[in-house]
């Protein structure tokens, strides 16, 4: 039970899963996982991220799209995917 905003109290239901969210095919996987266990989803939360370790000096092109393909284009295709699932579940999309 979690309490929110304003007091109100509501129940979370959570399932655990690891996937690898820098293959865009995973998205649509990690939606159908999470409905058959818990159903029609009301929320998205990511707490994904790939972090690069090192210097300045060390950074180059294959690890800095490494970073933004898990922390800008997974984030933006789990928020499009949740958003048609969202719409088509309950006809409406307020975000």
């Amino acid at each position: 039970m979690a309490t929110l905003n304003g007091g109100f109290r509501a129940t979370v239901l959570t399932t655990p899963l690891e996937m690898d969210l820098s293959l865009p095919e995973a998205i649509p996987m990690l939606f159908d996982h999470v409905v058959e266990r818990l159903g029609v989803l009301s929320i998205l939360i990511n707490n994904a991220a790939y972090s690069l370790e090192g210097t300045l000096d060390e950074i180059d092109a294959p690890r800095l799209d490494a970073h933004y393909a898990v922390n800008v284009r997974a984030t933006a295709l789990l928020c499009a995917e949740f958003a048609r699932r969202f719409r088509a579940a309950t006809g409406e999309l307020s975000i």
